[in-house]
């Protein structure tokens, strides 16, 4: 345990921004983290969630009597790359949080026990009927936003490496059997004529 302690310590007083700007795959142009960014969520939460969501959402509909209107995870990807942490609250009356699926709870990579959350959302259409959908943002994408409003991206590097995530995680969802049947990918263009989503 001793040994593991020292490496420990060495690898993080060795941690500087060199090892960020490798992650971040950069290249002359500045940083081009995109692909990484969708690998990333592709096999630390997608693949892993795909295992058990069929049975959750099955849990879910038979609990509170409801039926999801698509039977499939809805991941939103915005332009803009913002996402707000609860879909709706922009002045859209017509979608509210409904409640959540059980949660699903995965010991990994040193983290016991990690819990994974998905939202219900209720959807009212025109005749005031509700629809019922699990969706979420590409958290990703809110990170790439982050980034470019801290200074690390130009807007023109957001877009180009929002299109890479947005290229990169739909191969990997196609690639991938469980993915493909139980991820929905929708990429939109939320952006206004000036510029703000």
């Amino acid at each position: 345990h001793m040994h593991f302690l020292v490496a420990l310590v060495t690898v993080l007083c060795l941690w500087n921004r060199t090892v960020l700007g490798w992650a971040m795959a950069t290249t002359s142009n500045g940083p081009m983290p995109g692909d990484g960014m969708a690998c990333s969520v592709f096999c630390g939460y997608y693949r892993p969630l795909s295992q058990t969501l069929r049975e959750r959402m099955a849990q879910y509909e038979q609990d509170n009597d409801v039926v999801l209107a698509v039977k499939k995870l809805i991941i939103l990807m915005p332009t803009s790359c913002y996402i707000e942490p609860e879909l709706g609250v922009g002045g859209d009356e017509d979608i509210e949080v409904a409640n959540r699926m059980d949660n699903l709870v995965i010991s990994r990579a040193g983290n016991k026990e990690r819990i994974f959350t998905n939202t219900v959302y209720k959807i009212r259409n025109d005749d005031n009927s509700p629809y019922y959908c699990v969706a979420e943002g590409a958290t990703p994408l809110l990170t790439l936003n982050d980034m470019r409003e801290c200074g690390e991206l130009t807007a023109q590097q957001q877009q180009e490496q929002m299109n890479n995530f947005c290229d990169k995680i739909r191969e990997l969802v196609e690639a991938n059997t469980a993915c493909r049947s139980r991820f929905l990918l929708v990429q939109y263009n939320d952006v206004r004529e000036d510029g703000t989503p």
